[in-house]
C-alpha cells in the first residue's frame, strides 16, 4: 500500500507488478509525476506511464533499483460470491504526513461484495461494496478473506438519478478492468 500525492490531492495505491503501482487515474489527474510515500521508506518520485479515463485506472512506474515493493496476488470474482466478505484499504480520513516523510498504515474498512454491476461503456464493470471509503481511499485495493485484490475503490453514491439520499453504497473497479490496462501496457 502507498500514499499517493498529486496536484489533485492524494489517494491511496498498491503495488499490481514490479516497479509498477495502479491507482485511479482521477487520482492522479493530469500530472505526470506523483510523489509515493509509505508506512516505512522515505518519499519517491513515480511517473503516471498508462491511463484509462472511462474506468477510471492509473499505472505509476517507480524505480525498482531504490525501492523494492511486492506485488500484490490478484484473482477475479463474479456474482456466485455476493454476501462474502471483503476489506477496503486505503489512506482516507485526512491521515498526516509524518515528519520522517513517511505516512503510518493505511487503514482498513471492512465489509461485503453486495453486487456486480456493469456500466459499460460509462466504466466498465464495478463490485458494488457496503465497506465505508473515504475520500483518500481512492486507489486502494479490496481483498477477499483469503488476501488477493478483487477490486480497487472507487467512488460513493450520494443520490439517485432522482436526487434522492443514497447510504451505503459503494464502488470499486473490478480486477478485470485493471488486468486489462495491465495486459495492454505490458504489451
Amino acid at each position: 500500500m502507498v500514499y499517493i500525492e498529486s496536484g489533485n490531492g492524494w489517494g491511496s495505491g498498491w503495488v499490481i507488478a514490479e516497479g509498477l503501482i495502479a491507482t485511479n487515474q482521477h487520482v492522479v489527474g493530469n500530472e505526470n509525476v506523483v510523489t509515493i510515500r509509505h508506512a516505512f521508506l522515505p518519499a519517491f518520485s513515480g511517473s503516471v506511464v498508462a491511463v484509462d479515463t472511462v474506468r477510471d485506472i492509473a499505472f505509476v512506474a517507480f524505480n525498482t533499483s531504490i525501492i523494492s515493493l511486492d506485488p500484490l496476488p490478484m484473482r477475479t470474482i463474479s456474482t456466485k460470491f455476493i454476501g462474502e466478505p471483503l476489506m477496503a484499504l486505503g489512506y482516507g480520513g485526512g491521515v498526516g504526513i509524518k515528519s520522517n516523510g513517511t505516512v503510518g498504515g493505511a487503514a482498513a474498512k471492512n465489509g461485503a461484495l453486495s453486487q456486480i454491476v456493469d456500466f459499460g461503456g460509462q466504466g466498465g464493470k464495478r463490485l458494488q461494496i457496503d465497506a465505508p471509503i473515504d475520500p483518500g481511499d481512492s486507489g486502494g485495493p479490496v481483498f477477499d478473506s483469503q488476501g488477493n485484490v478483487i477490486g480497487m475503490n472507487q467512488s460513493v453514491l450520494v443520490t439517485t438519478e432522482g436526487g434522492q439520499r443514497v447510504v451505503g453504497i459503494f464502488y470499486a473497479v473490478h480486477v478485470e478492468g485493471i488486468r486489462m490496462l495491465l495486459t495492454s501496457y505490458q504489451g
